[in-house]
């Protein structure tokens, strides 16, 4: 939203994000709600949901390293490897990206997550286009 503002000539005070333009990000920070996990497991009573974050997480990249964290776990992939958590192994990299998040000021407000849609048409349509479910 911040990048589409500034290109508009629109101020951006009201944003919390970044113009992604600028290329000088030595990380990435993005957030993701919370998924419910019954409509994948109503089509496969197998499907595995434990490597997936059911609560809302942070995840910050950089070039070679990945952390996605909440409350609940924290799991650290070393990139191009998004499927090995290696967190065990690499205390020092899970504390220092960690610590990027701390003087970011990032944290999730969960009733931030939440869309304030009323309207059940446009809830039907934000499902048929995979934003609800």
């Amino acid at each position: 939203t911040s990048t589409i503002a500034n290109m508009a000539g629109v101020s951006t005070s009201q944003f919390q994000g970044r113009d992604i333009r600028d290329s000088s990000r030595p990380y990435a920070i993005s957030q993701l709600g919370a998924v419910d996990f019954d409509r994948y497991t109503e089509y496969n009573d197998k499907f595995d949901v434990s490597k997936f974050f059911e609560s809302p997480h942070t995840s910050i990249r950089t070039t070679n390293w990945k952390l996605l964290t909440n409350d609940d776990k924290t799991i650290l992939h070393e990139l191009p490897d998004e499927t090995t958590d290696v967190a065990s192994d690499h205390p020092e990299r899970v504390a220092e990206l960690e610590k990027i998040l701390d003087e970011e000021c990032i944290t999730w407000n969960e009733n931030e997550g939440e869309m304030a849609v009323r309207d059940e048409a446009t809830k039907e349509r934000l499902k048929n286009l995979g934003y609800l479910t």
